[in-house]
C-alpha cells in the first residue's frame, strides 16, 4: 500500500473486523449462556422476595402472587413438599397434561430430589410428545435453615431463543452499520490527514523547484497544524536566505567593485601620468591604499559575521573597563572627527566594569562609533556615554546625523541593510555588517540593546550589561 489514505482505511476495518469478531465469538460462545443464567438469578430473587413479602400463614396471598409471577414471565411453577408431594401448580405455559407427561420424566423427578436436598439445581430438558425444549429450575425455600417446601419452575427454551435470536439480528445490524461507518468515517480521516500532507507534498516540490514564497494555509491546530506552521517558518527563512544572498552578491558585488576600480583607476594613473610627478603620484599611491584597507576592513567584517552566526567564534569573558574602552575607541576617533569637522564627546561614570570579552565589546563600540560617523554631517557632533543604572552599565552613542525612519530601524540589524538617509559624502562607506556583527556580539553577551531615533534630529544606539564591580 503505496498510499497514506490506503493504509488508514486498511487499519480502521481492521479493528472494526476485530471488534465485530469479539462480538460474535461472544454470542456463539458466551450469549444463550449468560442470558439463562441472567434470567434465572432473575427469577431466584423474585420468588424469594415473594416468599419474604406473603409470609408463611398467608397461603392465599402467596397462590395469588405466584400465579401473578408465573403470568408476568410466561412460566409455569410446582409448589413440591420435603416429602416430595405436590402442594400447588401453576400452568400458565405447559398446561396440565404437559406438565403430567413431565412428572414421568426422570429430570424432572431428580429436580424433585434435589429440592428436597436444598439444593439449587437447572436443568434442560425436551419433551418429545409436545415438541417442547423447556429449562427446569428447582428452588428450594428454607425458614429458619429448615426446607419449608420446593418452586420448581418450568421455562419454555422458546421464550430464550426467541430472545437470543431478536440479540442475534440486532449484532448483525449493528455489525452492518460498524461497517458503513467504518466506511465514511475512514474516507473523512483520510481525507484530513492526507489532504494536508498533499499540499506539504506539493509545496515542497514548488519550494525544490525554486518557488520559495508558498505557503500551506494552516486549517486545525493539531500536529498535522503544527507540521504546516513549521513549514511555512522555514519556507520563510528559507525565502530570507534566498533574498539576503541575492543581496550579499549584489552588495558584496557592489562594495568589491568601487574600490577595485579604484585601485586600477589610479594604478593605471600612477603607470601612465603621475610617476615623475611625487606628489600626485603619493595621493594617488595613498588612494590605493585606503581602498585596499576599504576592501580588507570587508573581507574582515564578512568573516566575522560568519564566525559569530556560525558559533565558532568563542568569547573569552573577563572583568572589563568598559571605561576605559570607551576611552580608548574615542581617542582612536579624534583625528577622523578633526578631519571631518565633527565634535566627538566621550563621558564615562565610574569604571563601568562588565563581565566580557575585551576585544569584542571594543569591537561594538568601534562599529557604533563608526556608523554614527557615518550619518552625521560636517560641523555635527557625536556623544558616547557610559553610566551605571541600577546595577546596569548602560553604554550610549549619540549622533545629530540624519536619524532613521521609523518603518526601518527593526531592519538596521540586518546584514547589508543601508538606510535610504545614508550620508555616504560625509564618511567612508562602511560593508554594510557592522550593525549585524554588533547584534550578534551583544546576544553573545546576553546583553539588551536598542535604538531610538528621530528623522532629520539624529540617532542614539545603546546597550547595557549586569555591573561586575
Amino acid at each position: 500500500m503505496k498510499h497514506l489514505s490506503t493504509k488508514i482505511i486498511a487499519i480502521l476495518f481492521l479493528l472494526t473486523a476485530a471488534t465485530i469478531g469479539i462480538l460474535w465469538f461472544y454470542q456463539v460462545v458466551f450469549l444463550e449462556e449468560q442470558y439463562i443464567n441472567h434470567k434465572i438469578s432473575g427469577i431466584r430473587r423474585e420468588a424469594a422476595h415473594i416468599y419474604e413479602a406473603t409470609g408463611p400463614t398467608d397461603e392465599k396471598g402467596l397462590e395469588e402472587a405466584l400465579e401473578a409471577f408465573a403470568y408476568r414471565h410466561r412460566l409455569s411453577l410446582e409448589r413440591i413438599s420435603p416429602s416430595g408431594e405436590l402442594i400447588s401448580s401453576s400452568h400458565t405455559v405447559t398446561g396440565p397434561g404437559m406438565m403430567r407427561a413431565m412428572g414421568r420424566m426422570a429430570p424432572r423427578i431428580h429436580m424433585s430430589e434435589s429440592g428436597v436436598q436444598r439444593q439449587t439445581v437447572s436443568m434442560g430438558m425436551g419433551n418429545t410428545r409436545f415438541q417442547t425444549e423447556l429449562l427446569l429450575v428447582s428452588l428450594p425455600q428454607l425458614q429458619e435453615d429448615q426446607l419449608v417446601e420446593t418452586l420448581q419452575v418450568i421455562i419454555p427454551m422458546e421464550s430464550v431463543s426467541e430472545t437470543v435470536g431478536v440479540l442475534k439480528t440486532q449484532l448483525i445490524q449493528v455489525s452492518l452499520l460498524l461497517t458503513v461507518f467504518t466506511i465514511i468515517i475512514g474516507l473523512l480521516l483520510a481525507r484530513m490527514v492526507v489532504t494536508p500532507i498533499h499540499q506539504l507534498t506539493d509545496a515542497t516540490q514548488q519550494i525544490t523547484a525554486g518557488k520559495l514564497d508558498i505557503r500551506v494555509p494552516i486549517k486545525s491546530q493539531d500536529e498535522i497544524g503544527r507540521l504546516t506552521e513549521n513549514f511555512n517558518e522555514m519556507a520563510a527563512q528559507l525565502n530570507q536566505v534566498e533574498v539576503l544572498r541575492q543581496e550579499l552578491i549584489a552588495n558584496v558585488s557592489h562594495e568589491l567593485r568601487t574600490p577595485l576600480s579604484l585601485i586600477q583607476g589610479y594604478a593605471e594613473t600612477i603607470r601612465d601620468l603621475s610617476g615623475e610627478q611625487p606628489e600626485k603620484r603619493n595621493r594617488h599611491a595613498g588612494i590605493i591604499i585606503d581602498e585596499s584597507q576599504r576592501l580588507s576592513r570587508i573581507v574582515d567584517d564578512i568573516l566575522h559575521l560568519s564566525q559569530l552566526q556560525a558559533g565558532e567564534l568563542k568569547l573569552e569573558k573577563q572583568p572589563v573597563s568598559l571605561c576605559k574602552a570607551i576611552m580608548h575607541t574615542a581617542e582612536a576617533f579624534q583625528l577622523l572627527a578633526d578631519q571631518h569637522h565633527i565634535q566627538l564627546e566621550a563621558v564615562c561614570e565610574n569604571a563601568c566594569q562588565v563581565m566580557g570579552d575585551p576585544r569584542r565589546l571594543e569591537q561594538v563600540l568601534v562599529n557604533l562609533l563608526s556608523n554614527a560617523f557615518q550619518h552625521t554631517p560636517k560641523g555635527g557632533s557625536v556623544r558616547i556615554e557610559g553610566k551605571v543604572v541600577q546595577n546596569r552599565v548602560h553604554i550610549s552613542i549619540t549622533d545629530t546625523g540624519s536619524g532613521i525612519p521609523e518603518e526601518e530601524l527593526e531592519a538596521i540589524w540586518e546584514r547589508y541593510h543601508r538606510s535610504r538617509h545614508h550620508m555616504s559624502q560625509s564618511f567612508h562607506t562602511g560593508s554594510g555588517l557592522g550593525l549585524a556583527i554588533v547584534k550578534h556580539i551583544l546576544e553573545g553577551h546576553q546583553a539588551r540593546f536598542g535604538v531610538s531615533s528621530r528623522l532629520g534630529e539624529g540617532t542614539t544606539f545603546w546597550f547595557d550589561m549586569p555591573e561586575n564591580p
